[in-house]
Formats: C-alpha cells, structure tokens, sequence
C-alpha cells in the first residue's frame, strides 16, 4: 500500500509536470502562430508598386519608430523555447510509465484481495464445520463426565464466525442450564475437559500437557477425570501437572523433584505398573 502511494504521488507530480508542459508547449505555438499572422500582415502591407507602399515615402525617422515597435511586439512576446517539445514528449512518456506501474498494483491487489475473499470463505466453511463436529462430542462427553444433564456450545452471531466467539451452555443433574461460568469451580474444569476430549475426538494430539486441572476436582469427578484420560491414552501421551493423591494413584508413571541434599535438586521416577507387576520402583538422579 506505501508503494501505491508513492507511485500515486509520482504520477500526480508527472501529470503536473505534463501539464506544465504541454502548456508551454501550446504558448510556444500561439506565439509561433501569432508570429506567422504577424509575418503574413506584414507581407500584406508590402504593395506591389511604389504607389501603395506607405513605407517608400516615410522619413527614416518614421521607419526607425516602426522598426523599435516591432521589435518590442517581439521582446513582448518572449523567448521561444525550443527543447518544450521534448520536454513534453519526456513527461508524457513518464506519465505513462507511472500509470502503467499503478494499474500492474492496482491488478496486483484486486488478485490478492480476491485470494484473501477464498480463503476466508474455505476458512469459514471449515470452521462451521469442525465446530458442529465439536459439539455433537462436547453434548456426549459432557454426559460421560457428569453422568447425566446436557450441555452445548453456540456461536455468537456475527459477520465474520472466524472473529466472533461462542457461548457454553450446561446443566449438570440436578440444575438448570445456564452458562458454564455460573457453575462452580470444579464443573467449569470438568466442563472444560468435556471441550477439550470434545476437540481431541475430531483432531487427536499425540502430547497433552495438564497442569493441575484436576484441583478443584473433587474425588467422584477425579475418577470421571481418569477415567476419559485412560480412554484417550491409547492415542495420545498425557503428562498430568498434579498434586492430587488419586490422580497420582491412577498414573502409569511418576515424576517427581526432591533435594536430597540441601541446594541439590534430583529428579525421581517411579513407575506404578511395576508395583502392581510385583516389581520394583525405578529413579533417576
């Protein structure tokens, strides 16, 4: 866009400069014309005997007088400048070169303005999409999470549905459905996990990362917590950031920092399924 700018100012400078031209040009052929008309009346006044010649009889005063008002007729009307016409024809070249640059933008802009329209409406196309595939699951595993009520997600009406954001709605047993930020703590995280594997259904992730969502869980949602986790562990690996006694119990594997001694900190692994296998504890410093 600065780039059109500039050409736009250069070619308004050059239009100028044309114009500036082209009207030196059109006084240098109205002073050559006027010139001509003067030449021709002077050839006109030249009788072709002595008797209707006026100049043959006036006094050499008379004809020097006439000969310094010819002459300042022609200081009046100025030098002529010869290099206008050339610096017309530099101008308008100019002029073109400029206007044909502008046009290749101008082009250049509507293709990618068109590009951006396709996108947009591909984008928003998969968007309305994926977001009704989204909550169909979100409705049934917000169900699997609370054992019972219903829930669903809308989109907030708008021109553009890439810009604008949804609403999610719920209703544990027992309640009315209202907006997930009037329920407590605890559902609004449950509830965020039921959005979550809702997503992870229509496009799994091989690494999920949670850092201690399961804290205002209380135990009966823990175990509803777990339970989706082991369902969706077979495609994705789930690192849980937790300080919860029942979700570590549910693990495959624990990490954890110790400072054995003061300053030193060392990293413990302990694998649980080796304890439900008989085995040993395995760490690492």
């Amino acid at each position: 866009m600065q780039r059109t700018a500039l050409l736009e100012e250069q070619v308004s400078s050059a239009r100028i400069r044309h114009a500036g031209a082209r009207e030196r040009f059109a006084g240098a052929r109205a002073e050559t014309e006027a010139m001509a008309l003067q030449a021709e009346a002077l050839r006109g006044r030249i009788p072709d005997s002595p008797e209707t010649n006026p100049f043959l009889d006036m006094p050499p005063e008379a004809l020097s007088e006439e000969e310094r008002k010819q002459l300042r007729i022609i200081e009046g009307i100025g030098p002529v400048n010869p290099l206008a016409v050339d610096e017309f024809r530099e101008a308008e070249e100019r002029l073109g070169f400029l206007e044909e640059q502008k046009r290749d933008l101008e082009e250049a802009r509507e293709s990618l303005e068109t590009a951006i329209s396709e996108i947009n409406q591909e984008a928003q196309a998969r968007f309305r999409e994926t977001f009704e595939r989204v909550r169909e699951h979100f409705r049934e595993v917000f169900v699997e999470l609370f054992g019972g009520g219903e829930a669903d997600i809308t989109a907030l009406e708008g021109e553009d549905p890439l810009e604008g954001g949804i609403q999610i709605m719920a209703r544990p047993r027992g309640k009315k459905l209202e907006s997930v930020t009037s329920l407590s703590g605890g559902e609004r995280a449950l509830a965020a996990v039921a959005l979550l594997f809702s997503l992870y259904l229509v496009k799994a992730s091989p690494f999920c990362i949670l850092d201690e969502l399961d804290a205002p869980l209380d135990d009966a949602n823990i175990d509803s917590f777990m339970a989706i986790l082991r369902r969706f562990s077979s495609r994705t690996q789930f690192l849980v950031i937790t300080h919860n006694k029942r979700t570590m119990e549910a693990s495959d594997r624990l990490y954890g920092i110790t400072m054995a001694e003061p300053g030193v900190s060392s990293l413990t692994t302990v694998s649980l399924s080796d304890y439900d296998e008989g085995g040993g504890n395995e760490s690492r410093g």
